[in-house]
């Protein structure tokens, strides 16, 4: 399945870590339940009376082969990928002139991704990422005027998911910071709780529930030195497991993300 239907993927190839319970620390308890918002309450919200499409002035990739619109009341995103299911350029129609946003990724012979480049409207790079053969990513370097400032490398257990991220300055060489992540998995497989280890105040538990498919349904980020809820995300799918529509909540703001899944040489 590809990445453009597969947001079970995407949420597995997260920042965390295997940990042994009651040795490492990681819970797999929920946040209490009073401060959470019951999944009763939430139902799946109506699309969009007109569907999205894609600006007709954008200058695409011939390999680009299909879209996922991804619609908000906020914001819109375009996500295109080609024939292999490789996703190839990123869009952001909403921000336009200086702040412009473009994400390039390139590609070996055998089609796998050797590096994503995300740069600004003049073309200047300010971010660059490189992949291990496993698709994992394995350092992302940062830019400031276009020049290469330090990276970020990363550490990752038997189950693909980063246990250590460890950035590097490039002017003296020396590691700067360290985050650590930890995790638990269910009986089947399914990561139900992530904690990244940072500064107190940057510390956050992330804590996930699935469907009987298999699909993440509901994900709730839990700050310990706040000792609250910070955000809840509420995910729908179609009966064939796609994603159609996730509820976002955080403080006082709620909102909603629909996608649209378009086959482009069928337009």
């Amino acid at each position: 399945m590809s990445d453009r239907i597969s947001f079970r993927r995407t949420v597995r190839m997260g920042l965390v870590l295997l940990c042994i319970p009651g040795l490492c620390g990681c819970s797999r308890e929920m946040p209490p339940v009073e401060t959470r918002l019951p999944l009763s309450e939430i139902t799946e919200p109506e699309a969009p009376a007109e569907e999205p499409t894609i600006p007709e002035d954008w200058m695409l990739p011939e390999q680009a082969k299909s879209c996922r619109i991804e619609v908000t009341e906020l914001s819109g995103s375009y996500l295109f990928y080609d024939d292999h299911g490789n996703e190839i350029l990123a869009g952001y129609p909403e921000i336009t002139g200086d702040d412009a946003i473009r994400t390039h990724y390139t590609y070996g012979d055998d089609g796998t991704i050797t590096y994503r480049s995300v740069q600004d409207h003049f073309g200047i790079e300010k971010e660059r990422y490189e992949y291990n053969s496993d698709l994992t990513v394995k350092r992302c370097f940062d830019y400031l005027d276009g020049r290469e400032q330090g990276y970020t490398a990363y550490a990752y257990d038997k189950h693909g998911q980063v246990t250590r991220e460890t950035y590097i300055r490039l002017d003296d060489n020396s590691a700067m910071y360290e985050i650590r992540y930890q995790n638990s998995y269910d009986d089947a497989g399914n990561l139900i709780c992530k904690k990244c280890r940072d500064l107190d105040e940057l510390s956050t538990d992330t804590y996930y529930e699935y469907d009987a498919q298999g699909n993440v349904i509901h994900e709730t980020l839990w700050s310990p030195y706040l000792g609250q809820i910070v955000s809840e995300e509420r995910y729908f799918y179609d009966d064939t497991g796609v994603l159609q529509s996730a509820i976002h909540h955080s403080g006082d703001m709620t909102y909603t993300s629909w996608y649209t899944y378009v086959d482009l040489e069928q337009e």
